[in-house]
């Protein structure tokens, strides 16, 4: 059964639905297409998913239980819309019969071609423990299979098969394997079929995971005082200059005898900065936690009060990169989307041979276990300037 062939006289009727209430009753869990968690799938499902969809075209985005969006999404491309409808009413059609128990799941798979699994689009980048690879799920998958080919040689036809991971939701990978050098990565998504066959999408874009010493190494480290915060908020740049004063030069000092040994790499000195700051600063909350820093500089209220905002513990990781003689600078802009639903933000870029990074170091208490540590804005997510959404 195929419901594509379907599909474009059910699509003419559906603007002829009577518009749902987009509300769902508390469920454990959800089925595909069962968006209401009833335990059935018929037109009731079909018109929640049409009305979610003309919000989401009116917000631009709409947030989901990660679980209703997998029920929602039927057709696994990643938008709710009312292509996602059309196999709902389908299928109610067909169930209303009586002919057959067919599951929706199962009247779904029998859809199912090698064609149906996109290829993923994978974005590469750093943790403290490794490498990771990011990609959004596709929701018919049941696995994906991990290549990494250990050199900057994109093209290369050497990559090998490092794990195969399985469930549902996956959207990232931690290879612990990797070590510091460089290497490339590619993915592919795979399912299982009733009758035993496996099922494979193409691979994905290739991404490197850079050997980051080798470009702080590159860098050209020139001692200065002051670095400049740059405010991207509006239409034009404006900036002002942040000059490090004798106390702060102080307390850097401390911090990097107590924290850099004598034979640490330019990695490590950053790395152990950045995560320092990620996990050991409080964030400032309540009025009375605010209040407690204020007249101080960014480097005071974070290496020794650990307390603060975006602006602080940025700033202090700003501070940081000045110190050891980068070319660093202090970002105001926005986090979110450009069209609307964003917040504003401080974030560090440095230049290392012309090239533009991110170095957030996010907040554990604040904002979950997110940072960037020597990122291109194409790896990133969510930042604005000037109108602009940098990723």
């Amino acid at each position: 059964m195929n419901y594509r062939k379907l599909a474009a006289a059910v699509l003419a009727g559906i603007c002829c639905i009577q518009a749902f209430p987009a509300t769902v009753r508390a469920s454990e869990s959800y089925v595909l297409g069962d968006t209401d968690g009833d335990g059935n799938v018929n037109a009731v499902d079909a018109a929640s998913i049409l009305v979610t969809s003309a919000a989401i075209a009116v917000n631009n985005e709409i947030e989901l239980p990660e679980e209703q969006y997998y029920a929602s999404d039927t057709n696994r491309d990643g938008v709710i819309d009312a292509s996602d409808a059309a196999p709902v009413l389908v299928y109610s059609a067909f169930a209303g019969t009586g002919t057959g128990d067919l599951s929706f799941e199962a009247f779904m798979e029998d859809t199912i071609s090698a064609d149906s699994l996109a290829p993923p689009q994978i974005i590469v980048g750093r943790k403290q423990a490794g490498s990771i690879i990011k990609w959004e799920p596709d929701l018919y998958a049941h696995g994906y299979e991990i290549y990494r080919y250990d050199g900057m040689s994109v093209g290369s036809t050497n990559y090998k098969l490092i794990d195969t991971v399985t469930g549902e939701f996956l959207s990232e990978y931690l290879d612990t394997t990797a070590g510091s050098s460089s290497h490339c990565y590619k993915i592919r998504s795979f399912r299982t079929q009733e009758d035993g066959t496996t099922i494979y999408s193409e691979f994905s874009n290739t991404d490197v995971d850079y050997n980051c010493n080798s470009i702080l190494n590159a860098a050209d480290l020139e001692s200065h005082s002051s670095y400049k915060i740059y405010n991207r908020q509006g239409e034009e740049t404006t900036s002002k200059e942040y000059t490090l004063t004798e106390k702060d030069y102080a307390i850097l000092d401390q911090f990097a005898a107590e924290h850099f040994p004598q034979d640490a790499t330019r990695e490590a000195q950053l790395w152990t900065t950045l995560y320092w700051i990620h996990t050991q600063v409080n964030y400032a909350y309540s009025t009375e936690q605010w209040n407690s820093i204020q007249g101080q500089s960014c480097v005071e209220a974070i290496f020794v009060n650990r307390t603060g905002q975006c602006a602080q513990y940025n700033g202090a990781m700003t501070a940081m990169m000045t110190y050891l003689g980068y070319d660093a600078c202090l970002v105001r802009g926005w986090r979110g989307n450009a069209s609307g639903n964003y917040w504003q933000h401080y974030w560090p870029e440095v230049v290392i041979d012309g090239k533009t990074y991110v170095m957030e170091c996010g907040n554990l208490g604040k904002s979950g276990d997110w940072y960037y540590f020597l990122e291109p804005y194409s790896n990133t997510r969510k930042y604005i300037c000037n109108g602009k959404n940098m990723s």
